[in-house]
Order: C-alpha cells, then sequence, then structure tokens
C-alpha cells in the first residue's frame, strides 16, 4: 500500500501538470527573450505562456521518485479510517493526498510536504467505506496504538472528502447516484481550498530593476478545521521542517547515488542489505562496492 500510496501520487494528469510548471516557464521566459532580441521568428498568432511543452516527464517521474519516496514511508504508520453508517469516502482522479497539518501555520514561502519531512501525512481512499491514512508517529497520535482500524465520525469524513475536491484534477468519484447532491455541496463549500498547478510557482522581484526569483514549492492541502480522529502527541521534539529520520533519509541518498553510479549491478534488496551493513561497521556504502 506504501508504494501503491507513491505511484498513484505520481501517476496522474496533475501530477504531470505540476511536475512541468517550472520548465515550462523557463522554456517561455527563454523563448520570449529571443524573440525580443531578433534570435527567433515570433509565432504568427504570437508568443504566449503554455505553447510550450514537454514529453516524457510521467516515466522521469517514476523513474527518479518512486523509489525514495516509497522508501521515505517506511516511516510512516499507518491507520485504516472506517467511516460511520449513513457516511462514504469520495475519491477522485487524483486521489493520494499530502499535507502536513503540523507546519500548516508557517511561513507560504517554504514546502513541507516532502516525504522525509516531519508531520507528512498521507490520504488514500480505498473504497467507499475505507481510508488509508499514513501520518508521522512522532508527531500525531490517531487511535489506540494497537489497533489498525479506527472508527471515525461523520464530520471527519467530509473533512477527508473536501482534501479530495481540493486535490482532483477535474473529476470526483463516488459508487452511488443518490449522493451527488451530497458531493454537489462538497464542491461549493471547499471548492475555494482548490489550487491550480500554476499557482505552484511564485515570482518574486529581486533587489535590482529587471531581477526576479522564480520560487516553486509543493503546496499541502488545506484541512478546514480541526478533525477528531488525529491529534499533536504531548511531546514532539522534531520541529517543523525537520527530517523525519535524517539517517534513514541520509541511507536513500547514498543508495539512490549508488544505483546511478552502478545501474544493474544488483537487485535492489540486496543492494540495500550490502549498503546498511556495511554501514554499520563504519564504512561509506558509496566507495565500498563488493
Amino acid at each position: 500500500m506504501n508504494r501503491l500510496a507513491v505511484l498513484l501520487n505520481f501517476r496522474t494528469k496533475r501530477a504531470v501538470e505540476e511536475a512541468k510548471v517550472f520548465d515550462k516557464h523557463i522554456a517561455y521566459e527563454v523563448i520570449k527573450s529571443a524573440i525580443e532580441r531578433g534570435k527567433l521568428p515570433e509565432p504568427k498568432w504570437g508568443w504566449k505562456e503554455g505553447m510550450m511543452d514537454f514529453k516524457g516527464v510521467p516515466g522521469f517521474l517514476i523513474q527518479n521518485t518512486t523509489i525514495p519516496c516509497w522508501m521515505e514511508m517506511q516511516t510512516l504508520e499507518c491507520k485504516l479510517l472506517h467511516a460511520p453508517d449513513g457516511a462514504y469516502f469520495v475519491t477522485s482522479d487524483h486521489p493520494v493526498v499530502l499535507l502536513n497539518q503540523f507546519c500548516a501555520h508557517l511561513e507560504p514561502h517554504r514546502s513541507f510536504v516532502g516525504f522525509s519531512r516531519s508531520g507528512f501525512q498521507v490520504v488514500m481512499p480505498i473504497s467507499p467505506k475505507l481510508c488509508l491514512f499514513f501520518y508521522d508517529a512522532k508527531v500525531y497520535k490517531v487511535g489506540s496504538r494497537g489497533r489498525r482500524l479506527q472508527e471515525i465520525a461523520h464530520k471527519d469524513v467530509e473533512l477527508l472528502n473536501a482534501l479530495q475536491v481540493q486535490s482532483a484534477d477535474r473529476c470526483l468519484y463516488f459508487h452511488k447516484l443518490t449522493l451527488e447532491s451530497a458531493v454537489r455541496s462538497l464542491v461549493l463549500r471547499y471548492g475555494n481550498l482548490r489550487v491550480q498547478a500554476g499557482d505552484t510557482l511564485r515570482r518574486l522581484s529581486g533587489r535590482d530593476k529587471g531581477e526576479e526569483f522564480v520560487h516553486i514549492r509543493t503546496k499541502s492541502a488545506k484541512i478546514p478545521e480541526p478533525w477528531a480522529f488525529c491529534r499533536y502527541k504531548r511531546h514532539v521534539n522534531n520541529l517543523p521542517g525537520d527530517r523525519r529520520d535524517p539517517a534513514w533519509t541520509d541511507t536513500i541518498s547514498r543508495l539512490m547515488a549508488d544505483i546511478e553510479k552502478h545501474p544493474g549491478d544488483e537487485d535492489f534488496f540486496s543492494r540495500l542489505d550490502r549498503m546498511l551493513a556495511h554501514s554499520m561497521r563504519g564504512h561509506s556504502a558509496t566507495d565500498y562496492r563488493y
């Protein structure tokens, strides 16, 4: 389920469009500058942002993000949330929602929804009555420690469904036609929280005339109001922005470097076992092969 959540997060049209925002903006500015300097001819209907596009982005995302994000999810706890009678989960064409409740109050210019960050959360509905909830157990408490299934209230189901309204690209999905009016009501109440793919990019003025900074970040979904099933622990040692498990994140980084340097030498798990074994002995896994 960890890996499925990662795959579904990156294998959607919305994920692809968000990944292209920065590159498309840079391409637009470079070509615009070349047209203004007479280096390139202007198209018949004028040069407009959005006319440039890129192929191969889905493959790039899967190749470069699946393994590290899936490995980071190994340090998250998971609970299966169960909707009460008369309440149902909806899903969408971008069903995996990323958020960080722990950092929601901080300044908006940084991105705190990285898979390795403290307070990271993942929501993934898997049926009308069940929803997977991955969370940082160093920050949050969800139900009893020994129970995997957590019953939640009607209001919490609504708040989780509000995340799908925010996350969806174009479509929401539900299992009964009789729920159409309820889903329309969800969209009316929470549609104002939606963020378009292009909104992840910000243009900031520099100190000098004509200077500009381009800043891009992953935006966290917003919880419209506090929910009851997930609460903060009494004592949280990590600070907002910290790595959830720095040593594990470092291992992942070294593993990805090893794969890039020596592709095809070993299967994934043999490679990881070797690296962990040599790390425990004080060796660097990147300079000790066999």
